[in-house]
Formats: structure tokens, C-alpha cells, sequence
């Protein structure tokens, strides 16, 4: 069998994978290194040997692009984002790009930044820019825009089940739990119910509305009898009385992180697995104590 620097360097020569402009002065070792690190999927090594090759080529698009991946791979997204700000500066769209620096704006709290990169065709994708828009909207603190934004996903052919979801949890982190319970309890909610985290932001927002034999209920049917440590102590503390806070989703940052893993959950073992790795890591970003982002994160990085 073939091995991949030897597969890299004839994609190189039949002009498949078209070398940058710095070949000549000694970076074509430091361009092949980062393609066949990218290959095995081995991100420190592809981060090192894309940044090494930018130092003398620092605006080729094929090699920014690789290295805010690599970047964001690995998690470090203020790296990312500022290769990532290099690349979209060129004026040409590019998701990776934009993913890294949207998540650095929003850790940073900058959500009019976001709005105006979002308006500017920064896109990550058609429905996630949508909910991202409406979180950022959240974020500046224009509820009534950011409702309305929601409302037009869930009035969309197959975005319902996110908008409602999404909405649900923009009220509860605002208070209005009736209204959330109500987003959360019709027939349009069940596919979102199938993700732990929304059961927990129930099973919350039903302690809040003193409901807790509800909540007691709702992790009993969703879970049954086997549960987790942390979520047979939350189901001891229901029993107990106890009214759980609400705080799956605290703000708009954790609310976009929450967009994050909802993406990548439906696209796992759907998409290759690297994408779906770089939006688990903008969501750990987001919410680094994302617990199931975290697990998810380790699963394929264990592939």
C-alpha cells in the first residue's frame, strides 16, 4: 500500500495539490510535512509545519485555510481566529474561517461584531448563521428581534425542531419559564428531546415552575432507571424538594455553544468527522464545562 507522503508528493507532481509560491525557497519539505499531517489527521504537527510555511507565503488561501483547521482542532481558537481574520480579509467566503473567528467574538462577548460579520456573508451555513444571529441578538440585549428571528426558523421547513428548541432556551435564560415549558412540551420539541442536554434544561425549567414530581417524571421516562452519578444526584435533589437553578444555558455565549453541539450531534457519523470536530471544539470553547461537547470531542479524536 502506498504511504501517504509518497500518495502527497505524486498529487504534487501530477499538479493535484498545487505547491505554494515559496516552493522554491526551501518550504516545499514544510508544505508536504503539513499535508501529510492533515492526512493522518494528526493536528499539533499539521498546526506547526502550516504555520512554519506562512512565515514566507503568509496570504495563500490553501494554506491559511489549513492551518486555522489545525488550529481549531486542537482547540485553540484565539489562534485560529486570527489566521482565520488573514483569510476572510481576502474578501472570499470560508466557513472554517469564519467559525473561528465567530467563536472567538463570541467568548470575547463582541455580538455586535458577529452581526456585522454574519450581515457581511461570513457564513458558517444558511440555518446555524440564522440562530447565531438571533443568540447575538440576545447577547446586545434586543430580546424582541432575537424572538422574531427565532420564530421565522421555526416557521421554516425543516429548522423547527432547532428554532423551537433555540427559542425555548433564550426565554429560560431570560426567566420566562413559563413560556419555555410551553416551547418544550408541544409534539415539535421531541427531536430536540433527544439530546440529554435539553431534557436537563426541562427537567430545570420544570423545578423552577415548582413542577420537580414532573422532573422527576421526565428523567425517569427519558432515562430510566440506570443513570449517570451526576444525574442520579439531580434526581435525589428533585426528590428532596430542592429547586434547581436554571443553567444549562446561562447567556448568549452558552447559547451559541449550545448551537454548536446541537449541529454537530446531527451531523455525527453523518459528516467526516474532522467537521464535526471543529464544531464540538467551538462549543468547548463557548462552554468549556459542556460536558457531553467534552466526551463527544474525545470520541473522535479517540477514531
Amino acid at each position: 500500500m502506498p504511504r501517504p507522503h509518497l500518495i502527497v508528493l505524486a498529487m504534487v507532481m501530477a499538479n493535484l495539490l498545487p505547491l505554494p509560491a515559496n516552493a522554491d525557497n526551501g518550504q516545499a519539505g514544510a508544505y508536504l510535512a503539513a499535508r501529510q499531517a492533515s492526512i493522518r489527521n494528526d493536528f499539533a504537527e499539521a498546526a506547526k509545519w502550516f504555520d512554519r510555511v506562512l512565515v514566507s507565503d503568509p496570504t495563500n488561501p490553501a494554506l491559511l485555510e489549513g492551518a486555522v483547521a489545525a488550529h481549531l482542532a486542537l482547540g485553540q481558537i484565539t489562534e485560529a481566529a486570527t489566521i482565520g481574520r488573514v483569510l476572510l480579509t481576502s474578501g472570499k467566503s470560508n466557513q472554517i474561517a469564519s467559525l473561528a473567528v465567530l467563536t472567538a467574538n463570541a467568548r470575547s462577548g463582541d455580538f455586535d461584531q458577529i452581526l456585522t460579520d454574519l450581515a457581511a456573508g461570513n457564513t458558517i451555513g444558511a440555518v446555524i448563521d440564522r440562530l447565531l444571529a438571533a443568540w447575538a441578538k440576545v447577547g446586545t440585549g434586543n430580546m424582541t428581534a432575537a424572538l422574531a428571528d427565532f420564530d421565522a426558523i421555526i416557521a421554516t421547513s425543516g429548522t423547527g425542531a432547532f428554532g423551537n428548541y433555540h427559542k425555548a432556551l433564550a426565554l429560560a435564560s431570560s426567566g420566562d419559564f413559563e413560556g419555555a415549558d410551553r416551547l418544550l412540551s408541544t409534539p415539535d420539541a421531541a427531536p430536540a428531546l433527544q439530546l440529554r442536554p435539553a431534557v436537563l434544561a426541562l427537567v430545570q425549567i420544570l423545578s423552577q415552575l415548582e413542577r420537580n414530581p414532573d422532573a422527576i417524571a421526565l428523567i425517569d421516562r427519558s432515562f430510566g432507571t440506570r443513570l449517570d452519578p451526576w444525574m442520579f444526584d439531580t434526581r435525589r435533589r428533585l426528590v428532596a424538594g430542592e429547586t434547581l437553578a436554571f443553567d444549562t444555558v446561562r447567556n448568549a455565549t452558552d447559547g451559541m455553544a449550545e448551537v454548536f453541539f446541537t449541529l454537530a450531534t446531527a451531523l455525527n457519523d453523518q459528516a467526516d468527522q474532522t467537521n464535526v470536530l471543529l464544531y464540538v471544539r467551538a462549543a468547548t470553547a463557548l462552554r468549556p464545562d459542556h460536558v457531553e461537547a467534552q466526551l463527544m470531542a474525545a470520541g473522535i479524536l479517540d477514531k
